[in-house]
């Protein structure tokens, strides 16, 4: 398998080699995702963006050809991780030591204290554990 180039990544066909149509647009530096997050209906994929510190969302659709459907500031600095409960997407935002609650409808932020917050723990019975927890 080929390394991928430096100004962007490549999918590699196992039959028929690396794929040119399929090269990604080179990013910022600085920027980068760091999680990935299917909706738990996996029609959404939501993605943390360090660097632009925003929560990208594509439609699924069709999932051979995802959509870029929206896209909102995380709620703090360096976004590590998502996890969705329902109509709420938790977010753990290292730099600023908090995870962000953002709901679905849109509305305001709820944001709580979690230092150095690399990820977030949800109850398989539903809702948060640990610091979210209320």
């Amino acid at each position: 398998m080929k390394s991928a180039p430096v100004r962007g990544v490549t999918s590699v066909n196992k039959t028929s080699g690396p794929d040119p149509a399929a090269e990604a647009p080179a990013r910022e530096p600085g920027n980068a995702a760091a999680a990935l997050e299917l909706s738990q209906d996996g029609r959404r994929l939501y993605a943390s963006h360090r660097g632009a510190d925003t929560i990208v969302a594509f439609d699924l659709a069709d999932p051979r050809q995802p959509r870029l459907d929206s896209s909102w500031p995380a709620g703090g600095s360096s976004p590590r991780h998502v996890a969705q409960d329902g109509a709420w997407l938790y977010v753990a935002c290292e730099m600023s030591g908090i995870v962000a609650a953002h709901h679905a409808d849109g509305r305001a932020v709820t944001v709580v204290a979690v230092p150095s917050a690399t990820f977030v723990l949800l109850d398989p019975a539903g809702g948060v554990q640990g610091e979210m927890a209320v």
